[in-house]
């Protein structure tokens, strides 16, 4: 472990800009110092979470060390920017340059950087050149003036004035959503833990009370994993018109960007969506398991799914009736999408170029997951659940070893591992069934709690409510 003060610092300053005869920003003036050895080479993904054209919008790149100005080769590939240094590096390299931002009433990213009269911001994996590297240093991001507009500099890592400090590798920058502007601004204390929001555009909801619920929510959660960390938690919600009265979030481990609509209500769609992507801090973030690009979306996303509106539901945020809607909603996604037969390792080729095969690992993990806790519960008379192994894994994972995204990561045993002590060898064939090859899910017949039953339907089986039975039996949770 290397001492705090041993760390080498890694300064990031931003700084609200103008496009030439505009009143309010649009872009951002970016600022990078850090160690680098040999000819630096900095380097932007053209295509960010299947979303291209993000090299485009970097302009006016230069950079400096100890011995003056370091001149660079700008390449453009057809997957990423890259911008070589053309001598060795001396000291500490400064590369500056422009993010140009896209105007939310434009198509563009949906977490890319973004601006409306209210602010300009986004998540920097969509806008930062960076180096190579998988050193840890203290990483320091400062808001200097800004160059037209008004408003103040936000981040993941802080919503003080001032500049914001953190450990960590360089991808943490990536991680990280960075704002400025003039947004609606809410803080709510649940269960010892902060969540600060902040809200850009004009939502049609009541944002103060949809930041108070998320912070509900995030507190639920929390419990879940026994996290105790104080650090407080970050909500940047961006309003765009594209969006309609939908709503789309991407989660870090410190923070969420959601994107919503116009006419997106404050409603169960949009709790699950916050709650889904809280939940990837834990699962997919500090839960992980190794393995190529796309393989594990049946865990990340599918048991994401499936937990999101359950812990909700447990906390009484969300009632049974909108929890049903919203397993019907999965299971008939599912049963009805002509992939929903597919490997896993179609699932990896076209994930990305198939929207109905993008779908299969959400909704057949999360009907996986029901199956897979209704057989712990049988198989142990009632005394664990997926909660168990949930719990146990993520246990695990806070030692595991750090994988190239640069974070820890399970091997891909460690699941089976976990399913085979529960249930088996018996359990590890069925997922490799329903996971690997595509078998149908076949979740409980109470939908998880005793106020539903299940019912045959066209394609598949959707359920139905359980005369008789309280409400209050329809949200306790399992031992584990």
């Amino acid at each position: 472990m290397i001492a705090a003060a041993q760390l080498v610092t890694v300064i990031l300053r931003l700084a609200a800009a103008c496009e030439p005869g505009a009143a309010e920003p649009s872009a951002l003036d970016v600022s990078l110092t850090v160690p680098v050895a040999g000819r630096p080479v900095f380097r932007l993904d053209d295509s960010v979470y299947g979303t291209a054209g993000m090299a485009q919008l970097v302009s006016g790149a230069e950079a400096s060390d100890r011995r003056g100005p370091l001149p660079l080769l700008r390449r453009d590939t057809a997957d990423a920017l890259e911008l070589a240094g053309t001598r060795a590096a001396v000291g500490a390299v400064t590369l500056r340059y422009r993010a140009r931002s896209v105007a939310v009433a434009d198509a563009g990213a949906r977490h890319g950087l973004r601006h409306d009269a209210t602010g300009v911001g986004g998540l920097g994996a969509f806008f930062l050149v960076l180096p190579g590297s998988r050193r840890i240093h203290r990483l320091r991001v400062e808001w200097g003036p800004p160059a037209c507009g008004a408003g103040q500099g936000i981040s993941s890592f802080g919503f003080d004035p001032g500049p914001a400090e953190a450990t960590g590798r360089l991808d943490s920058l990536r991680m990280a959503a960075y704002f400025f502007g003039r947004p609606q601004r809410f803080t709510n204390d649940v269960d010892g833990t902060r969540v600060e929001a902040a809200w850009f555009g004009a939502p049609a909801l009541d944002a103060a009370a949809a930041s108070a619920a998320a912070a509900r929510a995030f507190a639920a959660e929390r419990s879940f994993f026994a996290d105790d960390d104080p650090a407080p938690y970050r909500v940047f919600v961006r309003v765009l018109p594209e969006m309609d009265d939908r709503s789309n979030g991407m989660g870090q481990p410190g923070s969420l960007l959601l994107a919503i609509g116009p006419r997106t209500p404050l409603g169960p769609r949009l709790a699950v969506n916050i709650a889904h992507e809280m939940w990837h801090r834990w699962l997919g973030l500090q839960l992980r398991l190794a393995g190529p690009d796309g393989t594990r979306f049946w865990f990340t996303e599918g048991f994401t799914v499936y937990y999101a509106s359950l812990v909700l539901l447990r906390a009484g945020l969300l009632s049974p009736d909108d929890f049903l809607g919203e397993l019907n909603r999965i299971a008939t996604r599912h049963f009805t999408n002509p992939r929903a037969a597919a490997s896993n390792d179609e699932i990896r080729r076209g994930f990305f170029t198939d929207e109905a095969l993008s779908t299969v690992p959400y909704t057949r993990g999360a009907l996986y997951a029901a199956e897979l806790d209704a057989a712990i519960r049988r198989a142990s008379g009632g005394a664990r659940s997926l909660d168990t192994l949930m719990r146990g894994l993520h246990r695990a994972a806070r030692a595991a070893p750090v994988g190239a995204a640069g974070l820890r990561e399970l091997p891909p045993s460690a699941f089976r591992r976990a399913v085979q002590r529960e249930l088996g060898r018996a359990g590890v064939d069925r997922f490799d069934a329903v996971i690997e090859r595509g078998a149908p899910p076949d979740p409980p017949a109470d939908g998880c709690t005793a106020c539903f039953a299940r019912v045959a339907r066209d394609a598949g089986f959707a359920w139905e409510r359980v005369t008789g039975v309280p409400d209050d039996r329809c949200a306790a949770a399992p031992p584990g």
